[in-house]
Order: C-alpha cells, then sequence, then structure tokens
C-alpha cells in the first residue's frame, strides 16, 4: 500500500463496520447472511471523477484489497457491497449457506427473473 501514487491514496479509503453481538446470535444456516461470527466487515473504495481514473483505481483497491488478505483478515465478502474483483463471488457471499440457497433459487425463481451480475443461480 505504500506505493500508492499520493493522488490515488488520499482519495483511497478503508471503513471498518463493526459487527458481532445480537448478529451473532442467529446461527448462520438461518438466513442467508453467513458470516455471523465476524467482528467487523471491511470496505475499501476509492473515489474519482474521470472515467480515465477507472483502471488505475480498481488496481489501487486490488492492492490493498490483495494485502488485507494476505493478511489473513477475511475470509469472505458481504453481498451488499458487490465486489466486482472476486472469482469466486458466490463462495464468498455465502459460504456454506449456497447450495441451499440455490435450492431456494430454483424453486421460487426457476426462470432467473431476479438477477444482477453476481446473484445466484439454480440448480
Amino acid at each position: 500500500m505504500a506505493n500508492l501514487p499520493n493522488d490515488i491514496a488520499i482519495t483511497t479509503r478503508i471503513e471498518c463496520m463493526s459487527t458481532g453481538g445480537k448478529i451473532s446470535d442467529v446461527p448462520p444456516d438461518e438466513t442467508a447472511f453467513f458470516y455471523r461470527d465476524a467482528h467487523y466487515w471491511l470496505l475499501v473504495q476509492s473515489d474519482y471523477n474521470d472515467d480515465s481514473e477507472e483502471n488505475r483505481r480498481i488496481a489501487a483497491v486490488e492492492e490493498v484489497i490483495n494485502v488485507i488478505r494476505a493478511e489473513q483478515f477475511s475470509d469472505g465478502a458481504y453481498v451488499n457491497i458487490p465486489d466486482i474483483l472476486l472469482n469466486n463471488f458466490l463462495e464468498m457471499y455465502y459460504g456454506d449457506n449456497l447450495p441451499r440457497l440455490r435450492v431456494i433459487k430454483t424453486k421460487y425463481d426457476p426462470k432467473n427473473f431476479f438477477k444482477f451480475a453476481q446473484s445466484i443461480t439454480g440448480v
């Protein structure tokens, strides 16, 4: 992260949101949200106004995320903060709940009407 150019470093941030407490009272398999034992979740974001900056900013965010993951601060991702950099986004978002959620998706949305780029697909 020390290698980030100053113009990117001052507009790239890490937000830390506290979880725990009552969230952990619900078992992970009771809802789609799997990470009930997490103490926090992080959001890495870089702001820009010029579309020509997009690739540089995405690279900066990716660098920060790689440092976080290398330090084993994270083993999942929060679905309400979609991450275009995740290759295995469904596993990262839903953990062990994914197979059950795929069955539910197949039952209630067999034609995949409710979808977006990282949505659950049926079985």
